[in-house]
């Protein structure tokens, strides 16, 4: 029994003559074949174009019907269980990270600062007026005493 020392090389150009051979000998075959090979490929290009147009058909009609009935049925789910557990789960982030932050914005705002600086002088202002009020009365309940007892005193 001999051993193959045929390169991978010499096994291909043997097929190549083989594969010759036969187109030779067998000519309608040969057609046939490639005839058969470019069907195949217009064939699988036809499917894809087939599942594509397919595919797209039934993404319309999936956006156009079938999502918004889906979304409108798992709306009271979201809204009961999903939106509550995520607000939930958000909250710690929120009072640690956002409100100190959105806090310290107003603390540098100058507009904030600025109305807080006219709410303190309209308030400041305000307690001037009922003190001025306050001190006018005063001082005429006191002008009043003194003139009663000084006339009480003229009239014995």
């Amino acid at each position: 029994m001999g051993t193959n020392t045929a390169s991978p090389g010499r096994i291909a150009l043997g097929l190549t003559a083989l594969t010759a051979q036969r187109v030779i000998r067998h000519p309608g075959r040969a057609t046939r074949a490639v005839l058969g090979s470019a069907l195949v490929a217009e064939s699988g290009a036809d499917a894809r174009a087939f599942v594509r147009e397919g595919l797209d058909r039934i993404l319309g009609w999936a956006s156009r019907l079938a999502a918004p009935r889906i979304i409108d049925e798992m709306l009271p789910h979201l809204e009961k269980r999903v939106v509550p557990e995520l607000v939930d789960a958000a909250m710690p982030l929120v009072r640690a990270r956002v409100i100190p932050a959105i806090i310290e914005d107003l603390i540098d705002s100058p507009l904030v600062q600025t109305l807080l600086l006219e709410q303190s002088r309209s308030v400041v202002s305000h307690a001037a007026d009922q003190l001025r009020d306050a001190t006018e009365k005063a001082d005429g309940r006191v002008e009043d005493m003194v003139h009663n007892l000084v006339h009480r005193g003229r009239g014995r």
